[in-house]
């Protein structure tokens, strides 16, 4: 892993947001999204509950470390073929109340986290971002 980012608080960010735009029509997109039928399933609820990860994976998988935890579920990302935008569209665009609730928590402003860096967790994305990816400074 890479060292922490620099914090970057909202105003910042909304600043930025015309070096974000012209850096994300710099690339081209390759993959549509059909947000109608692939992201407005017909449920409230997730389709996997804990009783399906429980059969499958092993009992102690919840004592794994973080970055090995990170690590699975990235695995199961790039094993399924799922993009990084279509992962964060549905996270963003869902009416299922425990992915709503998740995503909620991360963009709002959090004064007890754990950490400064995690206070505003998309201003640590956003700085993530802008250190790791040098086009964006452009």
């Amino acid at each position: 892993m890479t060292a922490s980012p620099e914090i970057y608080p909202p105003e910042m960010i909304m600043s930025h947001l015309g070096h974000t735009t012209r850096f994300i029509q710099s690339f081209r997109i390759t993959e549509t999204f059909e947000a109608s039928s692939v992201f407005n399933m017909p449920t409230d609820k997730l389709l996997y509950d804990d009783r399906h990860w429980q059969e499958i994976l092993e009992k102690d998988i919840r004592k794994i470390s973080l970055e090995r935890k990170l690590h699975l579920i990235f695995t199961l990302v790039m094993f399924l073929q799922i993009s990084i935008a279509q992962l964060l569209q549905f996270i963003f665009t869902s009416d299922i109340k425990e992915v709503w609730g998740r995503a909620a928590r991360f963009l709002g402003y959090m004064p007890t986290a754990s950490s400064k860096e995690m206070e505003f967790p998309p201003g640590m994305v956003f700085g993530a971002w802008h250190n790791n990816f040098l086009k964006v400074r452009a």
